[in-house]
């Protein structure tokens, strides 16, 4: 028997039975599958302009996206996709900067409009 062959015995109907299989050909395919999505025209465009302004194509975004969605992602590209978004966003906090307090007394504030609006009602 080669070395990658396996014997396996059965025995069907009181017929013993020996099959070799080989297991030295064995090859795994992975196979793309195509899928057909509708997409409103003003979300390609942007998501062209964004794939364009990162050097890419939305059709590899799109398999970013579900290889992110399905835990397949790679935290080394992730990191790198978050600084081409970054670069694209063309993002202005013109000299402001977070502070700790103002973001809680803003959301104190919120939270004490909202219960007065529910108090009106």
């Amino acid at each position: 028997m080669r070395e990658n062959a396996q014997a396996v015995q059965s025995t069907t109907c009181g017929v013993k039975l020996c099959v070799r299989i080989d297991t030295g050909y064995v090859y795994t395919y992975y196979v793309e599958v195509n899928i057909t999505l509708s997409v409103d025209d003003e979300v390609i465009r942007e998501a062209r302009r964004l794939a364009d302004a990162m050097g890419t194509s939305v059709n590899q975004l799109v398999r970013d996206y579900l290889a992110q969605l399905a835990g397949q992602s790679d935290r080394a590209s992730d990191a790198e996709a978050f600084r081409q978004l970054s670069l694209a966003a063309h993002g202005n906090s013109e000299g402001w900067k977070f502070n700790r307090e103002e973001i809680h007394e803003r959301e104190g504030d919120r939270k004490r409009e909202e219960h007065r609006k529910r108090e009106e009602n």
